[in-house]
């Protein structure tokens, strides 16, 4: 089980996520949706470990991430986002030094490496360079790599960012296939990838959890309630305005400044 109890994390005093509490029960696929900045890096970085809240605690299969990180972290396989493998390795370099990294024996590295290819559908290409590869295979050898080790929670940060939708779907297969006998969270571009992937969807905005619901119960509404937040998440547009500023010699200079677009329409 994964239990979020009271978690914030600031950023210049700026909350990224706020008192956020959850249980996540073994064996589902969770769903993590939000406006953009509504803080679903963040919250997958403090259950990875890659972060520290600055209130709350996080405990992954009852380990506390703070005071036991090392355990909890075996527990976890994470890709970050926009994270891709090393272009001057090959797949199965690749996928030996991540699972060697992981405290698997040589032997064991092996079989779980080239596992990981055959379920990428990499077999062929394992021994080209990873920058040759296509960016819809450098995404699944990404994906594929969380599963390496000894881990039964995989966290993954935007996976199909970035790719057309023959490849989203592609990466999004995989991830089930990899889901059999694990836990999967996963942060979504919009509501209908979240549907299309989740048991269970939690939806964030200005980092607060403002819903967690099965997917059946979610799918009713969970794209209007999307719409809606990202409509009152949507950046204030300035106003372009002229102002005089005095020069040394006596002169004014026009420039123009930006200034936030008022309620009374200005």
């Amino acid at each position: 089980m994964i239990e979020l109890k009271n978690v914030s994390k600031y950023y210049g005093g700026v909350a990224a996520v706020e008192n956020i509490s959850v249980k996540l029960q073994n064996g589902r696929i969770y769903a993590v949706v939000g406006p953009d900045g509504a803080g679903k890096s963040t919250l997958l970085g403090l259950l990875a470990g890659s972060l520290e809240p600055d209130e709350g605690t996080v405990k992954i299969n009852g380990f506390d991430m703070s005071r036991e990180p090392l355990s909890a972290r075996q527990c976890v396989g994470y890709l970050p986002k926009d994270a891709l493998p090393y272009g001057d390795m090959t797949p199965l370099e690749y996928l030996l030094f991540v699972a060697e990294a992981r405290g698997l024996s040589y032997g064991r590295s092996v079989r779980r490496a080239n596992d990981a290819l055959e379920l990428a559908g990499l077999e062929r290409e394992k021994d080209r360079l990873i920058s040759s590869l296509s960016s819809g295979m450098r995404r699944r050898l990404a994906v594929v790599q969380a599963a390496v080790g000894k881990n039964d929670i995989l966290i993954l940060d935007a996976p199909t960012a970035e790719l057309d939708i023959r490849r989203s779907a592609e990466v999004l297969e995989l991830i089930r296939e990899l889901a059999q006998g694990k836990t999967v969270i996963l942060s979504c571009r919009d509501p209908k990838e979240a549907l299309g992937i989740g048991e269970h969807i939690l939806l964030l905005s200005n980092g607060k959890l403002v819903a967690s619901q099965a997917v059946e119960d979610a799918a009713g509404d969970l794209e209007e309630r999307f719409r809606l937040l990202k409509e009152e998440n949507a950046p204030v547009s300035p106003v372009r305005r002229k102002r005089l500023v005095p020069e040394r010699d006596g002169e004014y200079e026009v420039i123009d400044t930006d200034e936030e677009r008022g309620g009374d329409g200005q």
